[in-house]
């Protein structure tokens, strides 16, 4: 039977661990996914870049982890003139949608901004979705741009 001394020896041991192990690594502070065509503008083209990568909170022993960072969204190939958003799969202060543009003359555009999500509902996705007016004010968003990055 161990003795009482050991076994909160053993738990403060184990607390140590953990502290010096700290946050999962990550590989690189900047990861570039390419964005493709998804919709009816198969000319599209894009990127995302994920950069100010940050572990906020990690539960080492449960495999959790929250990460934050700001995505970057640059696009090419797009309806000139036409409003586009960039859009998340994580909620985030802004909601859904991390950024909008209206697609120069030439068809190219970028927004972004931060979101923040955890390992249990990656990977964290972003889509560039066009948003057309109809005639009576309602609203039609029609993705065209879709990537994830790997974690």
């Amino acid at each position: 039977m161990p003795s009482m001394k050991r076994v909160p020896l053993a738990v403060l041991f184990l607390i140590a661990a953990a502290l010096l192990a700290g946050t999962p690594a990550i590989a690189r502070d900047v990861e570039v996914i390419p964005l493709l065509p998804v919709g009816d503008e198969s000319t599209a083209s894009g990127k995302a870049t994920l950069s100010n990568l940050d572990v906020t909170w990690a539960n080492p022993g449960a495999m959790e982890a929250y990460y934050q960072g700001r995505v970057r969204v640059t696009c090419a190939g797009l309806t000139p003139g036409a409003m586009y958003e960039v859009w998340t799969n994580q909620w985030h202060p802004g909601g859904w949608v991390l950024g909008d543009f209206q697609a120069s003359g030439r068809g190219t555009g970028a927004a972004g901004g931060w979101v923040g999500w955890s390992v249990w509902t990656s990977p964290l996705s972003v889509l560039v979705v066009r948003v057309d007016e109809n005639a009576d004010g309602t609203f039609v968003y029609t993705t065209v741009l879709a990537g994830s990055f790997p974690f």
